[in-house]
């Protein structure tokens, strides 16, 4: 029998024998050193083999068309303030009007092409979401579905109309719509969205031979609109080979209409969706630190894979950013989304120079950690994640840019500090934590709570300028800039305390998970919860569950780490 583990000095069999097992499963094993090589080897070519199946498989999330629509992806089409890829608009649509990237197992770029093909069939598809099952009783709609038709839902559309008229009554005099109409408001736009599809309003491809606004070939009779409706017709036929050669065609001709101008942006961002930067980083953040973790120091081969794999992340992290900067031709930090990628960027990098300057691989493997759980909560999130043009308030200056990346920088590293402050607290809880370890570490979570702070200081000073050149006011009390005063000052006096040896190394890390609730309720809070101010441009559902979540682990973990640190403290001896 061939001996596939390669376990040199035991035969195949004796792998199965009663009791074996606990002897080659650890990694620390007994027997020869032959058999601990090879069992470093299995290892590493085991986690290298599972690291390559998890990316291709999240890489991938939805099965392929009847039509290669990859040619399709990267013809350029005006919506919401600018030219983009027709994967954008697909997606941005199609999610929109279904909560999901894909319908019917279909990517949406598909989806959209079929709606083009058979106009006609659109308001009869079963794809528009209504789950608030208040507006479903409101609109006398089954209370059991959540997928209904344009046909199905237009009948309700006075009912619909009247509740979103009640929301801009109050939106008019300052006051935020009941939950009721905010969902109605969400119907109306999907069902004016779904309209505009089967008119045609909304398929801008035609570009003008003067001004800025692109056309519908739907709305006008030319050849290029002729052009553009006999290939939708081709994709209906299903004739792969023909409709690629057409579109082809068609989009090298707009672009030769255009002068080019758009060809770079548009082709970078049917690749930016395609490769899927930020879920092949975080997937890979998570390997990283997994690797880290589960392997010894001894373990060469294993630990450089783990290395190659945070690169491997960071790349592609690093690329998304890029893809985002020369796609939108702006800094990545305008919306919630955006300033969460950024702020783990910057975590990540500042997690590395600490792991190198400090000689402590602990850093690199937290950073790695809290890197892979930001960008998963920035999927799970029901925030904005698609390229979009800047409000004009916040284009063009200056002071903004470096106010904003300033201010998320110092996110990230004060994250780096509570995901440090963590672990110290979960060695404890284990009994694992040496003095020397709790020294090292005490010294990184102190250091990164001090350039934090520093940062969201200098970034609050350039919010001043910003606003001094916007609104005509250095400070006015508005809810971003006071809980941004509150964190600042939060974290001015934990740094005194310690310099001033007033908390030990444990208060310290608690402090520092605390101190991040701060910045939650500074960068998220004042956005989503409270929902008002200059600053709430991100003002939505933001998904409250999910930080709720959070703050319920946080507040078990918490509170299970102080019960054993307490029970560990020497008491008191009575007379």
């Amino acid at each position: 029998m061939k001996n596939h583990f390669r376990f040199p000095n035991r035969p195949p069999e004796a792998l199965f024998a009663e009791g074996s097992y606990s002897k080659i499963l650890p990694l620390r094993c007994a027997g020869s050193q032959d058999d601990k090589a090879a069992l470093n080897s299995y290892i590493f070519r085991t986690l290298l083999v599972w690291f390559i199946l998890l990316t291709g498989v999240f890489a991938s999330t939805c099965e392929a068309g009847p039509i290669a629509s990859h040619a399709a992806q990267a013809i350029p089409i005006q919506h919401a303030g600018r030219v983009k890829s027709f994967e954008a608009f697909s997606r941005q649509t199609v999610e929109f009007i279904t909560t999901k990237e894909s319908w019917q197992r279909q990517p949406a770029v598909n989806v959209i092409l079929k709606a083009l093909s058979n106009k006609n069939d659109v308001a009869n598809w079963p794809w528009v979401r209504v789950s608030y099952k208040p507006l479903l009783a409101e609109l006398g709609l089954p209370a059991d579905k959540q997928y209904f038709s344009y046909h199905e839902l237009v009948n309700s559309f006075d009912k619909i109309e009247t509740l979103v008229k009640k929301s801009q009554t109050k939106r008019d005099q300052d006051l935020r719509p009941s939950k009721l109409e905010q969902e109605a408001e969400s119907l109306f736009s999907k069902l004016m969205e779904v309209k505009h599809l089967f008119t045609g309003e909304s398929i801008l491809v035609v570009p003008p031979s003067n001004g800025e606004v692109w056309t519908s070939p739907y709305k006008e009779e030319s050849l290029l609109a002729a052009n553009f409706k006999a290939l939708m017709s081709l994709y209906g036929e299903k004739d792969q080979a023909a409709f690629s050669e057409k579109v082809k065609a068609w989009t090298n001709n707009v672009h030769e209409l255009t002068g080019g101008k758009f060809r770079r942006a548009v082709d970078l961002e049917a690749r930016y969706y395609a490769w899927r930067p930020f879920q092949n980083a975080w997937i890979a953040y998570l390997a990283a630190f997994l690797i880290f973790t589960f392997s010894k120091k001894k373990h060469a081969r294993v630990r450089a894979l783990g290395i190659a794999i945070l690169a491997w992340a960071i790349f592609f992290h690093t690329l998304g950013l890029i893809l985002r900067v020369v796609i939108l031709n702006r800094p990545p930090v305008s919306n919630m989304y955006e300033s969460m990628i950024f702020m783990n960027w910057i975590l990540i990098v500042t997690a590395v120079a600490f792991s190198i300057l400090k000689k402590n691989s602990a850093v690199i493997s937290i950073g790695a950690l809290i890197s892979a759980i930001v960008m998963i909560y920035g999927n799970l999130l029901p925030i904005e994640t698609n390229l979009e043009v800047l409000t004009p308030v916040l284009r063009s200056n200056y002071w903004l840019t470096m106010h904003v990346m300033t201010i998320v920088a110092s996110y990230g590293i004060f994250a780096l500090a509570m995901g440090l402050g963590h672990r110290v607290l979960f060695l404890h809880f284990i009994n694992k934590m040496t003095k020397e370890e709790e020294k090292r570490s005490d010294q990184v979570i102190y250091r990164t709570i001090e350039i934090g702070a520093l940062l969201l200081g200098i970034g609050t000073g350039l919010g001043g300028v910003w606003a001094n050149e916007s609104w005509g006011r250095f400070w006015g009390w508005d809810p971003k800039e006071t809980w941004a005063l509150i964190t600042f000052l939060g974290y001015l006096i934990l740094i005194h305390l310690n310099h001033a040896k007033l908390i030990k190394p444990y208060t310290l890390a608690v402090s520092a998970i605390l101190g991040f609730l701060l910045v939650l309720m500074t960068w998220y809070g004042v956005n989503f919860v409270l929902g008002r101010g200059l600053h709430s441009y991100g003002q939505g559902s933001g998904g409250m569950i999910w930080v709720i979540y959070y703050l319920i682990f946080e507040a078990l973990f918490l509170g299970m780490a102080l019960l054993k640190k307490r029970s560990h403290l020497p008491r008191k001896k009575h007379s």
